[in-house]
């Protein structure tokens, strides 16, 4: 019915939006997103021409909102990462072995999530390596607490939701 391009853009631009709108619509609540989810859903029911873009665009949002930060880079490393490691791990056929894989990468992903951060939070105070080395672990200990709340809710938010989604986004994909 519509021109496949034409549907690709239209679907990176609502996967973009979706992200965007759910990351502002949580940003009350630290460390508690859907943008893994979102990220994650994309991955494995659109592929990694979807989800990639969708991420690269979330992050230019996401600069656009809050000025650019140290954080910026971390982002755009970040969220084209867990696209790419989730649309590779899609391997598995059944919806039980596929939202076990989701939350694994979930879960794993967040977790360098906290240490990609903490680099990047490290690399623009330091002047040394001996300044690195000293710092990083401090800095890191400093973001623990908020680090585990992303990982926890991250591993709850895709392991209840993911199934769902998936199954809504495959089920749209096939009436377009």
């Amino acid at each position: 019915m519509f021109d496949s391009r034409v549907k690709k853009i239209a679907e990176i631009g609502v996967c973009a939006a979706l992200m965007f709108v759910g990351q502002v619509a949580l940003r009350v609540i630290p460390n508690v997103e859907v943008v893994t989810l979102f990220v994650v859903c994309f991955s494995f029911a659109l592929g990694l021409s979807t989800a990639l873009p969708a991420a690269v665009i979330f992050c230019t949002l996401e600069w656009v909102l809050y000025g650019f930060g140290y954080w910026v880079p971390a982002y755009y490393v970040y969220w084209s990462l867990l696209a790419a490691t989730a649309n590779l791990t899609r391997l598995p056929k059944s919806r039980g072995g596929q939202a076990l894989v989701a939350v694994t990468v979930a879960v794993v992903c967040t977790a360098a999530f906290g240490f990609l951060t903490t680099l990047a939070d490290s690399l623009f105070i330091v002047k040394t390596a001996a300044d690195f080395v000293r710092l990083y672990p401090i800095i890191y200990a400093r973001g623990i607490y908020f680090y585990l709340v992303h990982v926890v809710s991250n591993g709850i938010v895709v392991g209840l939701l993911f199934l769902p989604i998936t199954k809504l986004l495959q089920k749209r994909l096939t009436k377009l």
